[in-house]
């Protein structure tokens, strides 16, 4: 199978299953799929992306080699939504490495504070969480943004809303 071709052909869940079925837990045919996702071909990025969610739900630990590459291509210009929202979910469900998580705290802070899509906000609530669970000398800081984000996105947002009053909650225990 040609990763590429069939990201770039077929957009559907049957398409994103094949090819995670693919690639299983051969570190070379991940290696290709990331490839697309890292890509400056942003329609394949997004398109490449989406199977991100797939192989992550069935076996995390595939991507962790990707983790840096992942986080430079966030800090690109010109990523369509599905690239942060894919690699947010995938930090905030199952984590990144110490070696990145200064920098992913403060990339998702970012999306926080700007006009990111909803779905990336949520996700990336999650992520800062997990990093303030381990340095809670950042929760002050945390807090404040979450409660804006809550203020300013919860209203026409259940996510944000439901996500942020469960963080708040959980922060508590940091204050």
């Amino acid at each position: 199978m040609d990763i590429r071709a069939s990201l770039l052909r077929d957009r559907s869940k049957a398409n994103c299953q094949r090819i995670v079925e693919y690639i299983g837990n051969d570190p070379q045919l991940c290696a290709e799929w990331a490839a697309c996702l890292l890509d400056k071909d942003s329609v394949l990025s997004n398109k490449a992306s989406w199977v991100l969610n797939f192989i992550t739900d069935n076996n995390p630990s595939v991507v962790d080699s990707f983790q840096s590459k992942f986080l430079a291509k966030l800090k690109e210009e010109g990523n369509l939504d599905g690239v942060p929202r894919a690699i947010c979910r995938h930090w905030a469900e199952y984590g990144f490495p110490e070696e990145i998580e200064g920098e992913v705290y403060d990339l998702c802070l970012g999306y926080l504070q700007t006009n990111s899509a909803i779905a990336i906000k949520a996700h990336a609530m999650q992520a800062c969480y997990n990093v303030v669970t381990k340095y809670p000398e950042l929760s002050s800081e945390y807090k404040i943004i979450l409660e804006e984000v809550i203020l300013r996105y919860g209203p026409e947002s259940a996510g944000i809303r439901s996500r942020g009053d469960k963080l708040l909650k959980k922060l508590r225990t940091f204050l």
